[in-house]
């Protein structure tokens, strides 16, 4: 009994301590103004493309194509290039029937014999970029819907010293975003508030001017930059070629990297369906991500301890008032900096999913560590890389 009663209060310090530097942490994090844009008339018109790497979407094609669109962008400075990679759902054939009459799209099969060191998307991507002309080139996927506003938008961020802009995306359908309102499910709420709180972190660091990703299906840059760091050729191959784009970037030292959780920049993608294909989603990210820089790793094991003390103050029944403040500093900092965020977006009504987000998140985080130390297969498409799949 003695021990136990000088393990408790070890135990409720120890939880007080980490929630505190955690609370501190994120706040720094999210104290960090947004990006903002500049005027119409310093962006200008610039020529923009928006490219499409698509793999088995019949199901959700239409409701991107019927997005691009409705963009209010001028139609002759817009090229939209939708690649087909080898769908056997008759994706091709759907996209097809509705660009027909839509010159400013372009719509190819990924060929066989496209000489490359790369695999998957990246390949698709690549062959991509080298055939547009356009000075600035938003990269999307085909399971996402963009604001009709997005590209106006987009181009008022690159000042002449940016040279990637990326912004949010969320598996909930605000408002603003075109087409019918989408019937979301519990587990595609957590999931929606996990995009969030991830983008958060990830946000904060890059208006510190340190950014630690950036996400794949809603990403732009200049051409000009990505022909100077040599293009994924020069990158090599790797599941999650966003982050390494976004390195390659960095390390040149010469371009801002933005990321704006502007409303008017924000896309809507469809959540995974089930728990098995969301691991999926997350362990291919955690994997391509190894190579983070420090802060990252700092802020992810730093949240899991943080969290990881909830259950183990609840384990040990241990109820006071230490115990009470550092749940308290933990949860609420989560609460702030997603209530933050979804206000901007009209999306508050998805706290009330907060709790079961909060186990839920903590749940898959600590499976994500085991992806990490060993080496699980990536599936993406119905295809496999194994753990030597990377860029090296």
């Amino acid at each position: 009994m003695e021990i136990y009663t000088f393990y408790v209060p070890v135990l409720s310090g120890l939880a007080f301590i980490i929630s505190l530097i955690f609370f501190f942490a994120i706040l720094s994090l999210a104290a960090h103004a947004d990006e903002k844009p500049i005027s119409k008339e310093e962006a200008g018109e610039p020529i923009v493309a928006i490219l499409v790497a698509m793999r088995n979407e019949v199901e959700n094609i239409p409701d991107l194509i019927t997005s691009l669109r409705l963009q209010d962008y001028p139609i002759e400075k817009l090229q939209i290039m939708l690649i087909d990679d080898h769908s056997d759902d008759g994706t091709f054939d759907v996209a097809q029937g509705l660009i027909q009459d839509a010159p400013h799209f372009q719509l190819l099969k990924m060929p066989t014999d496209y000489k490359t060191n790369l695999k998957g998307k990246m390949r698709v991507l690549a062959l991509g970029i080298e055939r547009l002309s356009a000075e600035i080139i938003l990269v999307t996927d085909a399971d996402c819907v963009l604001p009709s506003g997005y590209i106006s938008r987009l181009v008022r961020y690159f000042d002449p010293e940016t040279g990637m802009v990326g912004g949010l995306t969320i598996p909930e359908k605000p408002g603003f975003i075109p087409g019918p309102p989408y019937k979301n499910t519990p587990f595609g709420k957590w999931q929606a508030l996990d995009w969030l709180f991830l983008q958060v972190g990830s946000h904060g660091a890059a208006r510190a001017g340190r950014p630690i990703s950036i996400l794949g299906n809603n990403m732009a840059f200049r051409k000009k930059v990505y022909e100077e760091i040599g293009g994924f050729e020069k990158i090599g191959f790797s599941v999650t070629e966003d982050f390494y784009l976004m390195q390659a970037i960095e390390r040149t030292k010469k371009w801002k990297i933005k990321l704006a959780g502007d409303p008017e920049l924000t896309i809507f993608t469809y959540p995974s369906p089930t728990f098995h294909a969301f691991l999926s989603q997350r362990t291919r990210w955690v994997r391509g991500g190894r190579e983070a820089r420090p802060l990252a790793y700092f802020y992810s094991i730093l949240s899991t301890i943080a969290h990881s003390f909830i259950p183990l103050l609840f384990l040990s029944m241990q109820y006071n008032f230490v115990s009470a403040t550092a749940i308290g500093l933990t949860l609420g900092i989560d609460f702030y900096v997603l209530r933050k965020t979804l206000k901007t977006l009209g999306l508050t009504s998805l706290l009330r999913h907060f709790i079961p987000f909060v186990i839920f998140h903590f749940t898959y985080i600590l499976l994500m560590y085991i992806a990490i130390i060993f080496p699980i297969p990536v599936y993406w498409k119905g295809r496999r890389y194994s753990s030597a799949d990377k860029s090296s």
